[in-house]
């Protein structure tokens, strides 16, 4: 940047937030069905559309469901 004051900025790092109990069921589905960055779009859209559901399936049959319902 042209014209700004010369020198740098002190700042500390970004706070690690906790995550939302439906943060944490999207990362634990994302573990298990091993969807990680610089997969293929093929590949991504394949595990988003069978094995995302199957997750969800299985957790709700072993009463892990802990999302709340959505209020309307």
């Amino acid at each position: 940047m042209s014209g700004g004051k010369k020198g740098f900025v002190v700042s500390s790092r970004p706070r690690k937030y906790k995550e939302t109990p439906q943060q944490r069921r999207l990362r634990e589905a994302a573990e298990y069905c091993e969807i990680r960055k610089g997969m293929s779009r093929e590949e991504l859209l394949d595990k988003m559309t069978n094995c995302i559901p199957t997750y969800f399936k299985k957790a709700k049959q072993e009463g892990q469901d802990d999302t709340p319902a959505p209020s309307s």
